[in-house]
């Protein structure tokens, strides 16, 4: 089986132009994002993030049906009809009639590469860095050129000839991209708000024990008091 790495050295085709990937390839599910179709008739869609096993390779699936497998699976895509392809600069494979997904596992590997992406750290194999999609990246700009803007003054020709500028930018953008994957992977901070401690209730006095009359029905037994304490 190819690696999600050796997928994307594969030329995207098309229809009239295909690139088989023969025999299939093995990648671990890094995300699934669950919707449906738009058009009738309404099917389930799961838009999957398939990536390398210790590598920062990505690449996207998209599945017209409920899927059986989580993130986190290490999985085996396989079959004829199943095509290296791209859509709007996303790099993709697309699945025919007889492509079969076979779940192999959990992978091994999966926490600490989710933690290192979270992070901005490289792969497990050091080479290179996660890809981070162009609309994360669009957000990011758009927010640190404002920051940076208001830090300097003002943007203006002068401001943009300054290298400094745009090392703020790039920081500031680093730095929303990191919290924005933090906050994904479901990493929320302490809330600022204070939050009501919980009262534990009084702990319960055992109940009296109320004495049992005898058998003569005296509350206590005969002799039962101290014979010394007897006045006479």
């Amino acid at each position: 089986m190819l690696s999600v790495e050796e997928v994307l050295e594969l030329p995207p085709g098309d229809d009239q132009n295909a690139t088989w990937i023969n025999p299939g390839f093995k990648a671990v599910v890094r995300e699934i994002k669950r919707t449906q179709t738009k058009k009738a008739p309404v099917r389930a869609m799961n838009i999957c993030t398939l990536g390398s096993e210790t590598g920062a390779a990505e690449i996207s699936l998209t599945v017209f049906a409920a899927v059986k497998f989580e993130e986190g699976d290490l999985i085996e895509v396989s079959g004829q009809g199943l095509r290296r392809t791209e859509y709007n600069g996303l790099a993709q494979v697309t699945m025919g009639k007889n492509t079969e997904i076979h779940i192999l596992g959990k992978s091994a590997h999966a926490p600490e590469q989710a933690e290192r992406k979270a992070a901005g750290a490289p792969p497990i194999d050091n080479k290179g860095h996660f890809p981070i999609s162009g609309q994360t990246v669009g957000m990011a700009m758009k927010e640190s050129l404002a920051l940076a803007g208001m830090a300097a003054g003002g943007i203006t020709r002068d401001v943009l000839k300054d290298p400094l500028f745009w090392q703020d930018v790039k920081t500031y953008a680093g730095n929303i991209i990191r919290i924005s994957r933090s906050l994904e992977a479901g990493k929320l901070s302490p809330p600022s708000w204070p939050t009501p401690k919980r009262e534990e209730a009084p702990p319960s006095k055992p109940a009296a024990i109320k004495p049992q009359p005898g058998p003569d029905g005296a509350a206590f037994p005969p002799n039962a008091g101290d014979e010394d304490s007897v006045p006479f």
